[in-house]
């Protein structure tokens, strides 16, 4: 996995988990980092907001412009998924998101992660703990469990243009193995 930039030298690659932590990028400058991990940021904001309506979690998020544009590719990785179940229910899929977002876990090391992080603590204004962090409520599972599982990834992938979206994809598809 190590190898994947190299093998994708056309296409910038991110992979992070949940407190936007690089684990594999491609990214040769500060200013790269900090885009991707915006990116990453807006793809767990999306991510979000499709289990909160109820959409289920997404396990992909492609975004396409007009021929000659970029290409965005967004692959959630979730760790818990791997481990046995007792059941398959929505409690089960609500199960894998015990989380807190980077405002709470962990210091964030890039400008605009934190940045957007400490929006998000502002925006919340007097909510709940839960809500002001971001967790999604357990939803049956204890704590001691979902400690066990392992976090959530984001994978990013991003081809400068539209022709380049076939080699995007089976970059991310590597990125999810």
């Amino acid at each position: 996995m190590a190898s994947l930039p190299s093998q994708h030298p056309s296409l910038a690659l991110h992979l992070t988990d949940r407190a936007l932590n690089p684990i594999l990028t491609s990214a040769h400058s500060q200013a790269q980092l900090e885009a991707l991990t915006s990116l990453t940021t807006t793809s767990l904001t999306a991510h979000a907001a499709a289990n909160r309506f109820s959409l289920g979690p997404a396990q992909r998020i492609i975004v396409e412009h007009g021929p000659g544009s970029p290409v965005v590719l967004a692959s959630f990785l979730n760790g818990a998924d791997a481990l046995p179940h007792d059941g398959e229910g929505p409690a089960a899929v609500n199960n894998n998101y015990n989380h807190t977002s980077a405002a709470s876990s962990r210091p964030v090391s890039s400008g605009v992660a934190a940045g957007a992080a400490r929006t998000a603590d502002l925006s919340a204004g007097g909510a709940s703990s839960s809500a002001r962090t971001g967790a999604i409520p357990d939803a049956g599972k204890s704590d001691d469990d979902s400690e066990d599982a392992a976090p959530m990834l984001v994978g990013v992938v991003v081809a400068a243009t539209g022709e380049e979206a076939m080699e995007a994809r089976r970059a991310a598809g590597r990125l999810e193995r």
